[in-house]
């Protein structure tokens, strides 16, 4: 289900392209037809029990752009998290006993807590970039709980917005 600000929610078929950073919709699954939304839309995607949304974020500095995924959605917190590719070249065998080993596509998934003060900050799920990120914030939370995974990650910032 695609939403576009303005518009009636329209069902289309959808496909994520993590590479070229694009939402490739198609309004009938045996159309060869594929179409996609310009960036500068205010959209938000649902796939599957997904939501994409198209946003802009700044973070130690930089400025992220583009599709992230909504993990959490609290009154004072969000939890973005935002698919990367990372491309790896390929080799030649140094030998001609040996193979060549074929380009790779990678994807990460990089992690940010934003604040409704605005200032996202950038996280990995881990106890120890919890606590530096968030040092007495974290510290309640983290003496009966440990941050390993996603869903640990979505806890915390649950609890973030609660108090």
């Amino acid at each position: 289900v695609v939403h576009i600000e303005g518009k009636e929610p329209l069902e289309v078929y959808l496909r994520y392209n993590v590479v070229e950073e694009r939402m490739e919709i198609k309004t009938n699954i045996q159309s060869p037809r594929i179409y996609q939304l310009p960036a500068g839309n205010r959209a938000v995607y649902e796939l599957g029990n997904k939501t994409f949304l198209l946003d802009k974020i700044s973070s130690e500095g930089k400025t992220v752009y583009g599709y992230f995924i909504k993990l959490f959605d609290g009154k004072n917190y969000r939890l973005l998290k935002k698919p990367v590719a990372h491309y790896t070249e390929g080799e030649k065998a140094s030998t001609g006993y040996g193979k060549n080993k074929p380009g790779r596509i990678t994807i990460k998934e990089e992690y940010f807590v934003i604040p409704n003060s605005g200032g996202a900050v950038h996280v990995r799920p881990k106890s120890k970039d919890i606590k530096n990120a968030f040092g007495e914030e974290a510290k309640e939370y983290l003496k009966n709980n440990e941050v390993k995974s996603e869903l640990d990650l979505q806890n915390f910032v649950a609890f973030l917005d609660k108090n």
